[in-house]
């Protein structure tokens, strides 16, 4: 998961066996069996929900009607959502794969200061790496998205900044994976130093993302609920129970988008608060909230699933998707009968 423990738990030498209190670092909770275990059960089911997302599949006119009638459903939204899917499948892989290798006996021991970094420290870090990118990448088209239904709602007349929304969930996010993990594992896996010239590096890596978005989102959530209704009123010069029935459908997504991401990763800046007042926070404490992360984490993509579920299958040549939908810009194509409402961003039931 995205915490800076198991990036130093993979160091050959950590700070297991001293008295410093700095022990939490390389705590052995990440070997259990219920832990992997659960990591397991958590990744699979998710890795199920994100590739539901993500692979096409023919839908029934009944099952396209449902679809089309979901809000947030214009074309640039899709192709976000099957990207956070795939950044999320790619994070899950990352994290069966670890935890299936630690259960079946390949653990990153301490083996004293000397020697040379083996095959399971190697692959500690490599893994816990990879995940923590592509879970830095959801982050990222979490925001992306957030950002166009803004663009949209705000009507913006030029094309969507696809060139930003990729340099930011891949580039942006390697830039800082590399500059949280290189000071860590600087010079080598022997020797992970846990000096605050170290450490901060990653630790502002680790949560500093999770709170921009946690941040940002509601608030470009709020401002795009707000232009909806103003739209919609001076556009139709008149406010029914339908225009009423589009915006809460609109807020009702918006909600449950904020809400998926608080609930999996709010875990995690409790950690990071339980890691700064490590001396006074007893090992339970430790132990509890990393179980909470290993179910919560991985959830995110089984979840989004559930949220999102406007996706049908990244085939961007499909018809419907080619269609790019116009919002509440295009008023004269709103119509209040569902059967023939061509407005994507606020179709309604």
């Amino acid at each position: 998961m995205a915490s800076p423990t198991l990036e130093s738990f993979c160091c050959q030498f950590n700070l297991l066996n001293t008295t410093s209190g700095k022990h939490h670092l390389g705590n052995p909770d990440y070997t259990s069996q219920i832990y992997n275990g659960v990591c397991i059960g958590a990744a699979s089911l998710s890795i199920i929900g994100a590739l539901y997302q993500i692979l096409p599949r023919k839908q029934s006119p009944i099952a396209t009607r449902l679809r089309r009638a979901r809000p947030l459903s214009t074309e640039s939204q899709r192709r976000i959502i099957c990207l956070l899917a795939i950044s999320d499948l790619c994070a899950c892989f990352g994290i069966l794969v670890r935890s299936a290798l630690w259960l079946a006996g390949y653990l990153p021991e301490n083996l004293g200061l000397t020697g040379k970094p083996d095959f399971p420290h190697i692959f500690c870090a490599i893994s816990s790496v990879w995940i923590q990118y592509f879970y830095l990448c959801t982050y990222f088209w979490t925001f992306c998205y957030a950002l166009d239904v803004f663009l949209e709602v705000k009507r913006k007349q030029w094309a969507k900044p696809w060139w930003l929304y990729h340099a930011l969930s891949w580039i942006i996010s390697a830039m800082l994976c590399a500059e949280g993990v290189v000071p860590l594992y600087y010079p080598s896996l022997l020797h992970c130093e846990h000096t605050p010239a170290h450490l901060i590096p990653h630790y502002l890596v680790t949560y500093v993302p999770i709170l921009a978005v946690m941040i940002v989102n509601p608030v470009l959530y709020f401002i795009a609920s707000r232009s909806v209704k103003t739209l919609l009123t001076s556009q139709r010069a008149h406010f029914t129970d339908q225009e009423r029935k589009i915006i809460q459908k609109i807020k009702e997504r918006f909600f449950l988008v904020v809400l998926v991401f608080f609930c999996c990763w709010s875990p995690n800046i409790v950690n990071g608060l339980l890691l700064v007042c490590h001396k006074s926070v007893s090992q339970g404490a430790f132990s509890t909230m990393r179980i909470v992360m290993a179910i919560l984490n991985p959830l995110q993509a089984f979840l989004n699933s559930v949220v999102y579920r406007g996706c049908a299958g990244c085939n961007f040549r499909r018809p419907e998707f080619m269609l790019m939908a116009s919002g509440v810009r295009d008023s004269g194509n709103y119509s209040h009968s569902g059967s023939t409402e061509t407005t994507a961003l606020l179709r309604t039931r």
